[in-house]
């Protein structure tokens, strides 16, 4: 038995000892770790594999395996002879440049490793000999081994003993260190001399001695990591390899004997009882049975480090890219998270429209970006309104649940506003739409969900890739809300420079009326009344009449320019707009027909009547089509058209629409405000006004370009009484 627990022993610092040395030696971790330490390592290795191996062949005859036995001694003693060399250039190099992971290059400390000129001789002595005890086979070697280990054990003790006195490391750590230097030199020492005398003594003293250089290694690796003092980065497959492999190696040496002798003496198959056993401790443990499944998942995951990589890059990507519109933003992400994690699709489903784009109206119903090949504006309008429904359901269930993932374990259903969505639903969407999982998207006023497609292979992700996926669609959420935040802020800014420009047109306005009324009123008046002293039958009656007449149309003006500052309360009027609109057709058809532009109409709702005044409802829509005309100018087929229908019961929608250059798109959100004009000779006051007018009868207006680049404004006033 004790020979089985030696070998479970020395195999499990085999197992530790390999672990650790493919640790320091990974490319990340390799510029950091120390050239002592890397040997350290090294060395320990060597000096188990023999040990261990040494032991695995014991049991074999002399004659079969003398060979197989040499080569396992060579290598023990050769980490035998490595393992002071590096714990004094280990002490040396402390001493001298301290805790600095990346000290200059220093060739001098080569000079601590001359006494592995001994290795080959001691190899040779060992190849030379026909005897299995090691001891034996060295002869000379022996004694002067052991005067090597004391003279580099106390060199290494007196360093650290003055390096402690003037360092920042911690008293315990540099003495628990000495304790482990002075019980491995009193080891070796104890070893040598009384192996040599009786054979109980080797047989008793080689598990200790064997095991002792992990002492000094696990406290550097325990320090460093602790401390932080090398930036060491483990692989997580690393560790759960190693716990697997000394599982095994556990029930091969230890359980299996006892198995064997249960099934020899008892006849009870022990191997059944222990996978009864384990399936009830999985069974009955949660922890357990999570930490197994997300382990296996980890493991058997493709493409570990490229998803940690790519989640990376998407973060520094996205912080570069917070400038874009927010739909752009949304688009993009879901582009590069499809190309980079390598889904299927990917989507971000927005319960609400983000402001910016194209439309001047808040959405109410989800808002689905897609990932596509190539670059194409979000569909505001969905096909299918189940599968509307379908991405609304995901979308706050993975607010509630705060992750959602296609077979996970139902717990409960959840109540989301007025009505009550089952999860277990939402997971059958999922299914439907080939969802494997949704992530939230929630922060101020942005909410709404990532779905991730099936990846290639169907390889699932695991839970630590899952959770830097959830942080980067956390950080998505704060750049969609902080970028809408600013243009909300900018539209605010926006609209008091908007006042400002307003305040100072009515004063401009008053102004002017106040400065032009009275001028024009004296000379109406003294030209009145010369009209009548010449008489009708002056000739120069004539001019003094279109005089008057100019003078009136002056001040009609100055009168409109101050209603666009103050508005008239026109409310409690009602006017047909069809009736108005027939009238400005026929004032507007001579100069469409000169201008060469085809004025069509269909007035559908002659008996409809909205509330406003004549005059209003005038000028609306002989700026709007006026503005038409003007734009088609010029084209091959030059058209404006208007039509007039029911929108709904209580609504009346009146569409004008032209085929000019169009409007550019960067100027459709600011349509509507003062001195925004297209034109180059353009007031910008035109459509201010006619947007003004139509909010004072309690209506809408909404420009939008067409497929074929055409222009159309769409009015819509509420009816004042129905048909």
């Amino acid at each position: 038995m004790y020979d089985q627990l030696e070998l479970f022993l020395v195999g499990a610092a085999v197992v530790l000892d390999t672990a650790l040395l493919l640790i320091v030696l990974e490319r990340i971790n390799r510029p950091f770790v120390a050239v002592w330490l890397k040997l350290l390592v090294f060395g320990t290795l060597a000096f188990h594999l023999g040990h261990f191996g040494r032991a695995m062949i014991s049991k074999i005859e002399p004659t079969e395996a003398i060979w197989l036995d040499h080569l396992f001694m060579c290598l023990l003693v050769s980490g035998l002879f490595l393992l002071p060399s590096g714990m004094l250039h280990a002490a040396t190099r402390v001493f001298h440049t301290g805790l600095d992971a990346k000290p200059v290059r220093d060739l001098r400390y080569g000079t601590l490793y001359i006494p592995l000129i001994l290795i080959p001789i001691a190899c040779s002595a060992i190849l030379r000999s026909r005897d299995r005890n090691l001891l034996s086979s060295l002869g000379w070697v022996t004694p002067t081994y052991i005067v090597w280990l004391l003279l580099a054990n106390v060199a290494a003790i007196v360093l650290f003993v003055s390096f402690q006195r003037a360092s920042q490391i911690p008293i315990a750590f540099l003495n628990r260190l000495i304790i482990a230097l002075i019980a491995i030199s009193l080891g070796g020492v104890l070893y040598a001399t009384l192996s040599a005398r009786h054979p109980l003594w080797e047989h008793c003293l080689r598990l200790p001695v064997s095991l002792s250089p992990l002492i000094p290694e696990a406290l550097l690796i325990w320090y460093a990591l602790k401390h932080r003092v090398l930036p060491l980065v483990m692989d997580r497959s690393m560790v759960y390899a190693s716990a697997l492999v000394l599982g095994l190696l556990l029930h091969q040496l230890i359980i299996g004997q006892i198995a064997e002798a249960a099934r020899g003496r008892l006849g009870i198959d022990v191997s059944i009882v222990e996978a009864i056993l384990l399936i009830v401790l999985f069974l009955l443990v949660p922890p357990i049975r999570t930490r197994f499944r997300e382990s296996l998942r980890y493991l058997f995951s493709n493409n570990v480090f490229k998803v940690r990589d790519a989640t990376r890059n998407l973060s520094v990507a996205l912080s570069q890219k917070a400038n874009l519109e927010p739909d752009a933003l949304a688009q993009w992400f879901v582009n590069e998270l499809a190309d980079k994690l390598e889904l299927s699709r990917a989507l971000i489903v927005l319960e609400s429209h983000l402001p910016g784009v194209t439309s001047c109206e808040k959405q109410t119903k989800a808002i689905r970006f897609e990932s596509r090949k190539q670059f194409e504006a979000p569909k505001s309008e969905p096909q299918d309104t189940s599968s509307e429904t379908d991405w609304t359901m995901i979308s706050q269930c993975t607010q509630s649940q705060g992750r959602l993932e296609r077979g996970m374990a139902i717990q409960r259903a959840v109540r989301l506003s007025d009505l009550q969505f089952d999860v277990a639903v939402a997971l059958v969407a999922m299914e439907r739409h080939g969802i494997l999982l949704a992530f939230p998207l929630a922060f101020q006023s942005i909410h709404g969900a990532v779905l991730l497609g099936d990846r290639n292979r169907n390889d699932r992700l695991a839970a630590e890739q899952m959770i830097s996926i959830a942080l980067l669609c956390d950080q998505l959420a704060a750049t969609l809300g902080n970028k809408r935040e600013s243009i909300r802020r900018f539209q605010v800014e926006r609209r008091m420079i908007q006042n400002e420009k307003l305040s100072t047109l009515g004063l401009i306005a008053g102004s002017l009326a106040h400065e032009l009324r009275n001028p024009l009123s004296s000379i109406r008046t003294i030209a009145s009344l010369t009209m009548e002293e010449l008489g009708p039958e002056h000739v120069n009656r004539q001019d003094l009449s279109i005089i008057v007449s100019e003078i009136d149309k002056l001040s009609q003006t100055t009168t409109r320019l101050l209603d666009s500052a103050r508005p008239a309360d026109e409310s409690s009027n009602s006017v047909t707009p069809d009736l108005v609109i027939a009238k400005l057709l026929v004032l507007l058809t001579p100069l469409a027909r000169q201008l060469h532009v085809d004025l069509r109409h269909s007035l559908n709702c002659p008996n409809v009547e909205v509330a406003g005044s004549e005059a209003a409802m005038s000028e609306v829509f002989f700026n709007l089509l006026k503005n038409g005309i003007e734009a088609a100018t010029g084209r091959t087929d030059a058209w404006v058209q208007i039509q007039s229908e029911k929108n709904h019961e209580s609504s009346l929608e009146i569409v004008v629409s032209d085929n000019g250059p169009g409007i550019a798109s960067e100027l459709l959100d600011t349509l509507f405000e003062p001195f925004i004009t297209g034109k180059s000779e353009g007031t910008g006051l035109g459509l201010f006004v006619v947007a003004d007018r139509i909010r004072e009868m309690n209506g809408s207006i909404k420009c939008s370009r067409c497929d074929d680049s055409s222009t159309q404004f769409r009015v819509s006033f509420p009816r004042s009484m129905p048909q």
